[in-house]
């Protein structure tokens, strides 16, 4: 049975409207105070979980989605655009297309070099990979990341679409693929920086009892651009592939105006920034996602006692003014700090799963999957089934993951993809061959077991790992940890899509899916042993599940050292506070 204590609140009367009222003193903050009572819930314990509206979640959840929606459409649809410019030729008529249409003319540079067209499809992750290290050293506010994100997304798309550069002077060329390049970059930049907020956002905004769905609900979106990308530039004649660009400025649009005049900046974040000055600020921030009863007034409560304990901690010591006093995200955590327990356990978990997710493989192999699926003897088409199958896999998982939890959809999913590489492997290394009559159904089994592995992924690693990213990442270090993931996502991604070529030409397409299996088992390892289950928990006790407890055994209380491997933590009964009341 959960134990229930009580903790001492701190009430203000504070203007919420017109110039910000200076904050009152530590001192006369205390001077009223008023009693609220918590509960150590449990994972799955959602039966008390407060109301909240439903319109001002969807407007939450509609700003990250769009911003996942725009990148997965890139990857997909820069897939087309570089088909259009290789497929290009010179003739009498100048630069034409396959289909006959004029195009630019710096296309030839890009149909003759591979190094061309490597950059021009790594370039969007280049520019990710530099804003979100840009943004580990900034706080600006996830509100405002997600708006220049939109931003970024417009005038990157304004670029590449330009189509400068049809003539053929060399200067004209080389100004045509400058603009072009210029805006994949800064494209990437919106990418890089949406990718750090969206999961942030989300996981300090919504209900805990849907955090995961909506969060899983982002990848999803992700993936729905990615099946967009192929269906608009399947439609698209080759000529006409500036248009790909343009298709998403409605898209970018939508997502600053929503981020702008529709959505609050994130509570949690504001009460980082100094937990009394932005207190009414944080207050009408929850009170528009809890608009009835004092579930908002609770949470404040909950998260201003939280920041308080880490100063303590950290030995902050706020002054009689809070005007003078050193705000939190002033005094962020060295990286000496950050090897402390209360950080290194949390951050082996969400930045341990980024880097598995990519090393085992399967976002970058799938930049492959037609040249896979032709080895195989499959047409190349056979991609496009694929992407609808990662699409439903992807809401599967969204659907299932506060009901069976994110640890059992990682194991599950680690399992499949671990069944599907070990037969891959087997099939490219030994060669072997099924027949069924005259029916050769060998090449179906790796069209299987290359569902089977998307699906794995989709289920398993795909959403749960930028869930857990939300989740476990305590908030005195929250930003700065998304945007070291962000960052190790997007190289790993790059370094792997870059080895994948490599390996398979050095050792063959056998090795390499052995070596993924390999992975993939250590994944399996470390799910086990460092992960923990976040279900049902608010981001304030899954803080909790990483600090040193205290344990309230009525004879006496008897400090809890955190243990490695995580799961091996003997289990905490009651927190203390540091409230004069006693736990009841």
């Amino acid at each position: 049975m959960a134990t229930t204590s009580t903790a001492t609140a701190t009430t203000t009367s504070l203007e919420v409207s017109g110039p910000a009222a200076p904050a009152p003193s530590v001192d006369a903050a205390h001077t009223t105070t008023t009693t609220t009572t918590t509960t150590n819930r449990q994972p799955g314990d959602q039966d008390n979980e407060p109301s909240y509206s439903p319109l001002a979640v969807a407007l939450i959840f509609l700003v990250p989605a769009l911003g996942g929606f725009l990148f997965g459409y890139d990857i997909s649809g820069t897939s087309f655009v570089l088909q259009a410019l290789t497929s290009s030729s010179n003739n009498d008529d100048g630069v034409v297309t396959s289909d006959g249409q004029h195009t630019v003319a710096w296309s030839q540079i890009i149909a003759a070099s591979p190094v061309w067209q490597g950059l021009l499809v790594a370039a969007s992750s280049l520019g990710a990979f530099v804003s979100s290290a840009y943004i580990m050293r900034r706080t600006i506010g996830r509100r405002t990341e997600l708006q220049l994100g939109a931003v970024l997304y417009i005038c990157g798309a304004t670029l590449e679409s330009a189509r400068m550069g049809g003539h053929h002077g060399i200067a004209s060329q080389v100004l045509g693929l400058t603009v072009f390049l210029t805006g994949r970059i800064i494209y990437g930049f919106g990418i890089g920086i949406t990718m750090h907020a969206a999961p942030t956002y989300l996981g300090e905004m919504v209900p805990s009892s849907i955090r995961g769905a909506l969060v899983s609900g982002k990848e999803a979106c992700i993936v729905l651009g990615i099946v967009m990308g192929y269906t608009i530039g399947a439609a698209v004649p080759s000529s006409h592939w500036p248009s790909i660009y343009t298709s998403t400025l409605p898209f970018s649009v939508v997502m600053l105006l929503v981020a702008m005049f529709l959505i609050p900046e994130s509570g949690r974040y504001l009460l980082l920034q100094d937990p009394l000055r932005y207190e009414p600020q944080a207050m009408l921030s929850m009170e528009y996602v809890f608009p009835h009863g004092t579930t908002a007034q609770q949470q404040v409560r909950e998260i201003q006692a939280s920041i308080q304990q880490e100063q303590e901690r950290r030995g902050i010591t706020v002054g009689a003014n809070i005007e003078g006093a050193p705000s939190a995200s002033t005094t962020s955590p060295t990286w000496k700090q950050w090897m402390q327990p209360q950080y290194r356990l949390p951050l082996t978990a969400g930045l341990g799963l980024v880097i598995l997710q990519q090393v085992t493989g399967q976002p970058s192999v799938l930049s492959y999957a037609t040249q896979i699926l032709e080895q195989a003897g499959l047409m190349g088409s056979a991609a496009i089934p694929i992407a609808l199958f990662k699409l439903v896999a992807t809401l599967y998982a969204a659907s299932v993951v506060e009901q069976f939890g994110r640890v059992k959809l990682l194991m599950s999913g680690c399992s499949l993809m671990l069944v599907a590489l070990l037969t891959l492997a087997f099939y490219f290394g030994e060669g072997f061959q099924i027949e069924v009559g005259s029916i050769d159904v060998t090449k179906y089994l790796v069209l299987l077991a290359l569902f089977m592995y998307i699906g794995g992924y989709q289920v398993g690693f795909g959403p749960v790992t930028w869930l857990m990213t939300s989740e476990v990442f305590p908030l005195a270090i929250r930003g700065q940890a998304v945007a070291l993931a962000v960052q190790l996502n997007f190289l790993l991604n790059a370094l792997v899509q870059f080895g994948v070529p490599v390996l398979q030409h050095a050792i063959g397409l056998a090795w390499t899916f052995g070596i993924f299996a390999i992975l993939d088992l250590l994944s399996l390892f470390f799910v086990r042993a460092y992960v923990p289950e976040t279900k049902g928990l608010t981001l304030e006790q899954i803080e909790r599940i990483f600090q040193p407890a205290v344990v309230d055994d009525s004879a006496e209380n008897e400090r809890v050292l955190l243990t490695e491997p995580l799961l091996r933590r003997p289990p905490v009964r009651s927190y203390s506070t540091n409230s004069s009341d006693e736990n009841v």
